[in-house]
């Protein structure tokens, strides 16, 4: 039960298993972000009993959810079906209401790259140069202003041919910004 003043969300999480396909994702964290992208809120989401998980108490405005599975071999995912903030959509919670088919399905964690020492420019712009990329492969280059930021945001991708790629944030604005480099 939901207070009047408060909302929630609700749907089903799923996780997808090479061998067995789809199978439900019972343990995470729900995580509901502001426009800006800082964490408004969050909560623990475990649902032995049921096939559906219920987000309540959720103070009314606007979100970006993004789940976060308790298993390290799985993906977060951006609601609906993304991988960074800004591809997300915004949800609507308004007080007294359920908003339904929030569904998250969970993919395998894209391995870890491990990103090199950024150059800098003349006008100070950070590159990231791979000395070799993998064919097939997709580089994409992220980043976060504080390191308690869960909003990382999508700077620009490359695609691996086996080349040299460097990959350069030429928009930051900011004082100060936190990179990781993922490859799908």
């Amino acid at each position: 039960m939901n207070a009047p003043s408060r909302g929630a969300i609700t749907g089903n999480i799923y996780s997808l298993d090479t061998t067995t396909g789809l199978q439900h994702q019972t343990m995470g964290t729900m995580e509901f972000h502001a426009a800006d992208g800082s964490l408004a809120s969050s909560q623990s989401i475990q649902n032995y009993n049921t096939d559906t998980y219920l987000a309540a108490y959720l103070a009314p405005g606007t979100y970006r959810v993004r789940y976060v599975p308790m298993m390290g071999t799985l993906s977060p995912q951006w609601w609906p079906n993304q991988t960074t903030f800004g591809k997300a959509a915004d949800v609507v919670v308004t007080a007294g209401q359920t908003v339904p088919g929030l569904d998250f399905f969970l993919l395998p964690a894209a391995p870890t790259v491990l990103i090199p020492a950024p150059s800098f420019g003349p006008s100070g712009v950070p590159s990231f140069a791979l000395p070799t990329t993998t064919a097939g492969k997709t580089y994409i280059l992220e980043f976060v202003r504080t390191l308690g930021d869960q909003g990382w945001q999508e700077v620009t991708r490359a695609a691996g041919d086996g080349a040299p790629k460097t990959l350069s944030d030429a928009a930051n604005g900011d004082p100060s910004r936190f990179y990781r480099l993922r490859m799908e």
